[in-house]
C-alpha cells in the first residue's frame, strides 16, 4: 500500500453543481481524517474549565448540561447552550444508576448528549459505556434515582468527567505538551505515544519513556462530618449520612473524591463506591451551617456493620493525595428476621407449670433469637400466675404457663433475630 499523506493544495479548482462543495483531486476520507487528528488529541471533554458538559440538577426528573465540547476517536462536537434532559420515571421499590455520556454514532454520523437508563436493584450499578468499532461513549455524570423520586437534586450527581477511564479531558498535542521539559537525544526524527508510553527515535534506535501524572499533590480534606444527627429528607432512606468537610485551599487541587466502603477503608481511590467527585472547592462544607445545599447526602444499603469513608484529593494531571484519613461511618443495622405465631396451653395441675414446644417455622434462624411471651387471654395475677420460655434454640423454644384453675390460655409468641450487639 503506498504512504497516505494529506492536507495540500488541490491542482484541481470547482464547484459541483448540485451538491455545491468545493472538487478538489487531493480529498481525504473520513478514516484519514480521524487518524489524522487522534494524532494530537485524545478522547474527552474540551478543555480545562471546569464547568464544560457539567450536569446539573434540572426542574423536577431532569438534569441540565452545561456548553462544552468533547472529542471521540477524532471526531469532534460542541454545545453552545445549556440543555435539559428528562429522566426516565424512577421505580417504585428499588433505586437505579442511570450514566450520562456523549455518544460517537457512526451510524447517525453524529455526536450527542444521552441518558443511558440503568437497571432498578437493592444495590443498583451503573450501567456500562458502549465501546464498540460503530459507538463510543465517554461519561459526564452518574445520576441516582430513588425510588418514587419527584425530583433530581445535585447529591445524586457523581461527576465523573475527569476520570480518565470513564471521560478525561482532551488536550491538544496528546503526549508532548505534558513532557515538553524533555529533552531527548540529538537526532530525534519522530515520536509515537501508545499505552502510555513516548518512545523517541533518533534514526539509530528507539527509546521510551513510561508517562505518569506529575507534579505534586494537593493538601488533603479537613473537618470531616459523617452524621445522621438531622431530619432525613424526603424520599431518602432513614440510614442517609450527612457528610461535609473542607477541601484544601491550595492551587493545586482541582477535585476530590469520596469513596465508601463496608468493614474497612479503602486502600486507594477505587476500592470501593465512589459516592462523589466534586470539582467545586468546598461544595459540601457545610457551612456556615449544614443545610441541603452543602451535605453530601449518601442514603447507605443496609448490609450490617460499619461504612468507612475515604477522601482523596487530585491535582490537575492526576497526582492523588494518599495521605488523606480514613473516617468511619456509623454501624448500619440488617434488617432483623422476625417469627410470630400464638400458642394455647392447658395445664394438667393447678399452680404447677404447664408448658407446649414451639416450633419456628421457615428454618430463617442460624442462631437462638431473641423471644417474647405474653399472654392474651387473662390479667396476670388473677387466675393466670405468669407466662415464661426457656430452652431458646434456633428453631424454637418453650413455653411455660401457670394458673391457680385448669383452663386453656392463649400465649403470644414473638422471636426476633439478635444482631452482633443485641438488638
Amino acid at each position: 500500500m503506498a504512504f497516505k499523506s494529506g492536507i495540500f493544495e488541490s491542482d484541481i479548482i470547482g464547484t459541483d453543481p448540485d451538491t455545491g462543495l468545493p472538487l478538489f483531486d487531493r480529498g481525504v476520507d473520513e478514516e484519514w481524517w480521524d487518524r489524522y487528528l487522534s494524532e494530537f488529541t485524545n478522547n474527552g471533554i474540551g478543555g480545562n474549565d471546569p464547568n464544560v458538559l457539567q450536569v446539573t440538577s434540572g426542574e423536577g426528573l431532569s438534569i441540565n448540561t452545561n456548553s462544552g465540547s468533547a472529542f471521540i476517536n477524532g471526531k469532534y462536537g460542541f454545545d453552545d447552550d445549556i440543555q435539559n434532559i428528562p429522566i426516565d420515571a424512577p421505580d417504585t421499590l428499588n433505586p437505579r444508576i442511570d450514566r450520562v455520556v456523549v455518544r460517537r454514532d457512526d451510524p447517525e454520523r453524529d455526536l450527542s448528549l444521552l441518558v443511558i437508563k440503568g437497571t432498578p436493584s437493592s444495590t443498583p450499578e451503573p450501567p456500562p459505556l458502549v465501546r464498540t468499532s460503530a459507538m463510543w461513549d465517554i461519561g459526564l455524570a452518574l445520576v441516582t434515582v430513588l425510588p418514587n423520586a419527584t425530583q433530581i437534586t445535585q447529591n445524586d450527581i457523581v461527576d465523573t468527567r475527569f476520570d480518565p477511564v470513564v471521560c478525561g479531558v482532551a488536550t491538544r498535542d496528546k503526549a508532548l505538551d505534558e513532557h515538553a521539559n524533555k529533552t531527548p537525544a540529538d537526532g530525534v526524527h519522530g515520536f509515537n505515544f501508545e499505552n502510555d508510553t513516548l518512545t523517541f527515535s533518533s534514526g539509530i534506535q528507539e527509546r521510551g519513556i513510561v508517562l505518569a501524572p506529575s507534579g505534586t499533590a494537593p493538601g488533603p480534606v479537613t473537618n470531616v462530618t459523617i452524621s445522621t444527627a438531622w431530619p432525613v429528607p424526603a424520599g431518602f432512606s432513614p440510614n442517609t449520612m450527612g457528610i461535609w468537610w473542607t477541601d484544601p485551599s491550595d492551587d493545586r487541587w482541582v477535585r476530590t473524591r469520596v469513596v465508601r466502603k463496608l468493614a474497612a477503608a479503602p486502600q486507594n481511590d477505587t476500592d470501593g463506591t465512589i459516592i462523589c467527585e466534586t470539582t467545586t472547592r468546598n461544595k459540601y462544607s457545610g457551612s456556615p451551617s449544614p443545610t441541603l445545599s452543602n451535605v453530601l447526602l449518601d442514603p447507605v444499603p443496609r448490609p450490617g456493620g460499619m461504612y468507612y469513608y475515604r477522601f482523596f484529593t487530585y491535582n490537575k494531571t492526576g497526582v492523588v493525595n494518599s495521605g488523606t484519613t480514613a473516617t468511619s461511618g456509623f454501624p448500619v443495622s440488617a434488617e432483623k428476621k422476625t417469627w410470630a405465631g400464638t400458642v394455647k396451653v392447658t395445664p394438667a395441675t393447678v399452680n404447677v407449670p404447664a408448658y407446649v414446644e414451639v416450633a419456628f417455622t421457615g428454618a430463617m434462624f442460624t442462631e437462638p433469637p431473641i423471644v417474647c411471651v405474653t399472654a392474651n387471654s387473662q390479667v396476670i395475677g388473677t387466675n393466670l400466675l405468669g407466662v415464661s420460655v426457656s430452652n431458646i434454640t434456633a428453631t424454637g423454644c418453650r413455653v411455660y404457663v401457670t394458673r391457680t384453675n385448669i383452663v386453656e390460655s392463649t400465649i403470644n409468641v414473638i422471636a426476633m433475630e439478635a444482631g452482633a450487639n443485641g438488638l
